[in-house]
């Protein structure tokens, strides 16, 4: 994927980007530096959060209009991450 395909991009939700097939789809464990990495929802199952993977086991993510890093949480990770600068 371009990089100009994200100024307007056919997604909205984290659950969208997830689906989408034209980015990389790879398994959790091939992650690398810069993959985005999901979470699902406990109740539903379904992806409702992405985040940032900066290796060495830390994320980047944006919540609640706050930005952090943190360690990767593993509850409710999803299976596969999406490499989109491949």
């Amino acid at each position: 994927m371009r990089l100009s395909e994200h100024a307007e991009p056919s997604y909205r939700t984290s659950g969208e980007l997830y689906a989408l097939g034209r980015i990389q789809t790879l398994p959790y464990a091939k992650r690398r530096r810069g993959d985005l990495i999901f979470y699902t929802n406990a109740r539903t199952g379904r992806i409702n959060h992405v985040s940032i993977y900066l290796g060495e086991g830390q994320m980047m993510e944006a919540a609640y209009g706050f930005a952090a890093v943190a360690r990767v949480r593993t509850e409710r990770l999803a299976p596969n991450v999406k490499r989109v600068f491949a």
